[in-house]
């Protein structure tokens, strides 16, 4: 895990490894998993999930069963598409549509409806997602959570 400590002490940013992070056996990923879930689940502190998927393959499911196992948990989940540089402009289009109504017909009521489309190569929407975060650490209100930290 990475943490990342933000400006004027408005919060931390913590960055997990991804699904298919290459380096872990499928074993310890569940349990690696197992832990965050358990975390989102009981952390009053945790306000925010921004959930990065790459837009050369869109949704998977893994991203989908993290999305389930995640929204009853009382957390605003954000999707971010990555590496949209990768893809030429009508295929991208294509694919925001495809995450888009996939997400819609699951229901899911703490998920924005809004994607954010990034790029660390151009910097496309890096600025927008830098101001997403912050404005969510400043309106997001301490969860209603038993103390189990």
């Amino acid at each position: 895990m990475h943490f990342y400590g933000l400006a004027a002490n408005a919060g931390v940013l913590i960055d997990t490894p991804g699904y298919g992070f290459a380096d872990m056996n499928r074993r310890r990923r569940d349990m690696w998993f197992g832990c965050l879930y358990e975390y989102l689940k009981v952390s009053s502190r945790a306000c925010q999930v921004v959930m990065c998927v790459n837009s050369e393959h869109g949704l998977k499911r893994n991203d989908l069963e993290f999305l389930r196992r995640t929204h009853e948990f009382n957390l605003n989940i954000q999707l971010v598409l990555t590496k949209i540089d990768k893809l030429p402009e009508d295929k991208l289009f294509y694919r925001m549509v495809e995450v888009s109504t996939a997400l819609d017909t699951m229901g899911f009521r703490n998920l924005s409806d809004k994607i954010i489309a990034t790029s660390s190569r151009t910097w496309f929407g890096v600025e927008s997602l830098k101001c997403f975060v912050y404005e969510a650490l400043m309106q997001s209100p301490q969860r209603n959570i038993d103390d189990h930290e």
